[in-house]
């Protein structure tokens, strides 16, 4: 949670910075910030609904896919258990 918050400052610091601009600043990717930003809260609320679950597959999905839009913001990778080797192959033993 604390992670999220973290990131949320970040993004209103870009916001704020972008209210100088005429047009909205696309993010790495080409989609708008408020595009990216909203995936990236409905990725968290997915993997955590999946950790409750205990379904690996989602999280792992989730993980996958809540890395690749911090990449796309700038902002530094979540570390994810799930996508460890060490973790999946104890798994599937």
């Amino acid at each position: 949670m604390n992670q999220i918050l973290h990131y949320r400052r970040i993004l209103i610091f870009q916001i704020h910075d972008m209210k100088k601009f005429d047009a909205p600043i696309p993010t790495r990717s080409g989609h708008l910030i408020s595009y990216v930003w909203a995936e990236l809260q409905q990725s968290w609320k997915l993997y955590k609904k999946a950790r409750l679950e205990h379904d690996l597959f989602i999280m792992k999905k989730q993980a996958l896919k809540i890395q690749s839009l911090q990449e796309d913001l700038g902002l530094t990778k979540a570390q994810f258990p799930e996508l460890e080797e060490k973790t999946i192959s104890t798994v599937h033993m």
